[in-house]
């Protein structure tokens, strides 16, 4: 799996969790619920190995 399909994959699983936000900085991108302890531990496993993770516990994050 590339990295853009990487990318692609975790937003569309996090995009089915409500309070859905995102936002950018340099390398790096921020997208999904503000809680993410909502996410479903299935999800969260899959989000790690496609290269996203928690950030401050205020959403997931990933470098592009």
């Amino acid at each position: 799996m590339t990295r853009i399909e990487q990318i692609v994959r975790g937003i569309n699983i996090l995009s089915k969790y409500p309070d859905c936000d995102m936002a950018a900085e340099h390398d790096e991108i921020w997208f999904g619920p503000n809680d993410p302890d909502v996410v479903s531990e299935e999800d969260k496993a899959e989000l790690e190995t496609l290269g996203w993770y928690v950030y401050d516990g205020m959403g997931w994050k990933r470098f592009v």
